[in-house]
């Protein structure tokens, strides 16, 4: 490893034997994610926290982010009696055991939100895989409705539960998500993937959704859109 990156958790390691190791944690809440980095030049790893945010700013990728100047000398603020995040260390003797492990969800806290029957997991469609490129249709691709009906269509006809609009569909470098682009009319979409079974995600910024994620959320809830796929910085922030 290159002493002069982090490595964001988890973290797999091939011994020689074959066996792997992965490093993780688990229960992650008001506390930051652990980094991890060449410890000596050689094998070592060792442990980095990032420094509580003093002061930030807006920035980054089109403005979508929380930049931070100024850090305290304390990773976390916590209330409270608490426990802290469990750190993990698995090893396999096959690369299967890796797929059914499940000693984070053993040791995370307990649900705290009641019934969540109203959650639905599924598969999903994700313009960001492919970009917007398609060919062979009657109409411009783009960040559009034309396209993402397309989209829809696809995800209906393969049994594919949702659709993420990645970023495009808000416009650019506002920072805000009630902004729609012209293009995009999100109650048709919505309406269309309804008819189809399939439901809409939309991708949104940190900063953005940070700003009133109360709002944004009922806002977008109430018109049918089934969550966000959120780009975080929340390792730096113990978010």
């Amino acid at each position: 490893m290159d002493p002069q990156k982090l490595a964001f958790l988890p973290l797999l390691v091939e011994l020689n034997d074959g066996k792997k190791v992965v490093i993780t944690e688990a229960d992650l809440e008001d506390f930051p994610g652990l980094y991890l980095r060449n410890a000596n030049g050689k094998y070592g790893l060792s442990a980095v926290h990032a420094g509580y945010p003093k002061v930030r700013e807006q920035g980054g990728h089109n403005n979508l982010q929380w930049m931070v100047k100024e850090r305290e000398d304390y990773v976390a603020k916590t209330d409270g009696k608490r426990a802290f995040p469990w750190r993990i260390v698995t090893i396999s003797e096959n690369d299967k055991e890796l797929a059914n492990n499940d000693l984070v969800y053993l040791l995370a806290s307990p649900n705290r939100i009641g019934d969540v029957s109203w959650i639905k997991p599924g598969k999903v469609a994700w313009d960001w895989w492919n970009w917007w490129n398609l060919y062979g249709v009657d109409f411009a691709a783009g960040i559009n409705n034309e396209t993402y009906k397309y989209f829809i269509d696809f995800a209906s006809q393969y049994g594919i539960e949702y659709v993420i609009l990645d970023e495009g569909w808000a416009v650019n470098k506002q920072a805000d998500l009630f902004q729609v682009i012209p293009e995009i009319n999100l109650p048709e979409l919505v309406k269309y993937g309804a008819e189809r079974n399939v439901g809409l995600v939309l991708w949104a910024g940190y900063a953005a959704m940070d700003k009133d994620m109360e709002h944004v959320c009922q806002h977008y809830s109430e018109m049918g859109i089934k969550g966000f796929n959120k780009r975080l910085q929340g390792r730096l922030y113990g978010r």
